[in-house]
């Protein structure tokens, strides 16, 4: 090709116009652009920032029911940080659709009525924990509700004690969904009495608790009719044993009354007699 030929066609080779003056044949396809670069070309790879407008935009695109777990997931996270034993069971095996109980704290017999929705189990523990005011949590206790003798026991995490009988109490409420009322842990108890966290009036009442049924005459183990101490006390006096001193003291009491009544009414007996006088004889 002539000099001024192949000069002419890179200057013009895209004009087919040209092409046909210049005798060469037209192209049959625009070619890439990209064939005509030399120089590679750089593409930034997006920033934090960028991903994070990203991730928000589709956030904000999904459905309500995607934006409140969302909003969950942010609260569970910002619970204060306790022992992690992992999801519950009872957590995994229950759906928002179905739930139809509460979680309630774990201190009602102290007047606090927060419940919590299953969903937000993690806070339901981490209010618990608030009601030591800074302390630990015993680390033994047992379950309020069955009958396992096994306590969760351990002593050099009483945190993880604490959070492995919540998650095992917590799949009560969903079997139960309170027709079962709990029974205190008196583990629990006197922990609580030991640092000074429950009034005297509670703690008694609660350690008082019992399953018996109500049953009609029923008293104390101690009780002793009238007659059952009287006899306990005409058995031991007969045996040489006890007496009752306020009794005796009185008997006494008695007894002289009647001794001095009855010296003021009879006259001494006893003769009165002249003294005798010693006379020395006369010389």
């Amino acid at each position: 090709m002539d000099r001024g030929i192949e000069d002419t066609s890179k200057k013009h080779g895209r004009d087919d116009r040209v092409r046909g003056l210049l005798g060469l044949a037209p192209l049959p396809f625009d070619p890439p652009t990209g064939a005509y670069r030399t120089t590679p070309t750089t593409i930034a790879s997006p920033t934090f920032s960028n991903i994070s407008t990203i991730s928000s935009s589709s956030r904000r695109s999904g459905s309500d029911s995607a934006s409140r777990r969302s909003s969950t997931s942010t609260a569970l996270s910002s619970a204060p940080s306790i022992a992690h034993d992992g999801t519950p069971p009872w957590h995994n095996q229950r759906s928002m659709a179905t739930d139809d109980y509460e979680l309630p704290c774990e201190f009602e017999m102290l007047g606090c009525g927060i419940r919590y929705h299953p969903e937000r189990w993690e806070d339901w523990i981490a209010h618990s924990l608030s009601h030591f005011i800074g302390n630990d949590p015993p680390s033994s206790t047992v379950c309020i509700f069955c009958d396992d003798p096994a306590a969760y026991v351990h002593h050099q995490n009483p945190q993880r004690t604490w959070r492995a009988r919540m998650i095992h109490i917590g799949r009560h409420h969903q079997e139960y969904r309170g027709r079962v009322g709990p029974r205190p842990d008196y583990f629990l108890l006197k922990h609580l009495k030991r640092y000074q966290l429950i009034a005297n009036e509670d703690y008694e009442d609660n350690m008082s608790f019992t399953e018996r049924q109500p049953c009609d005459y029923l008293v104390d183990p101690n009780f002793q009719t009238p007659e059952m101490k009287e006899r306990e006390r005409k058995n031991a006096k007969a045996a040489g044993g006890t007496h009752d001193m306020r009794n005796e003291k009185r008997q006494m009491r008695q007894e002289e009354g009647k001794g001095r009544s009855g010296r003021s009414t009879h006259k001494s007996t006893k003769s009165s007699r002249k003294a005798e006088v010693y006379y020395e004889p006369r010389s």
